[in-house]
């Protein structure tokens, strides 16, 4: 399945807002994000993710993030787990 949203190398804190108003023009439908590039993350942006990801799991639509090692590690760091982000999307 192609992602519906492709995250850049980067995203700063100021990216928070553009990214949360894209993740909720596409709620309550399934969602597949590709961060294989992401390389830095802001906390902000951490917080809008895992909270989409909450969001999505309440609304009973998969939440489906591919992310980089530097994305992992950044979450880690922010003591947000991945595994909690991520429920893999239907086939």
């Amino acid at each position: 399945m192609p992602p519906d949203l492709i995250l850049p190398e980067r995203l700063d804190n100021s990216d928070a807002s553009g990214l949360h108003e894209t993740l909720l023009s596409r709620r309550f439908h399934a969602i597949h994000i590709d961060g294989k590039a992401l390389q830095s993350i802001g906390v902000l942006v951490a917080q809008v993710l895992f909270v989409a990801a909450t969001q999505w799991r309440a609304d009973g639509q998969p939440f489906h993030l591919t992310a980089s090692d530097a994305l992992r590690h950044d979450m880690a760091n922010l003591g947000l787990l991945f595994p909690e982000l991520s429920q893999e999307c239907p086939s």
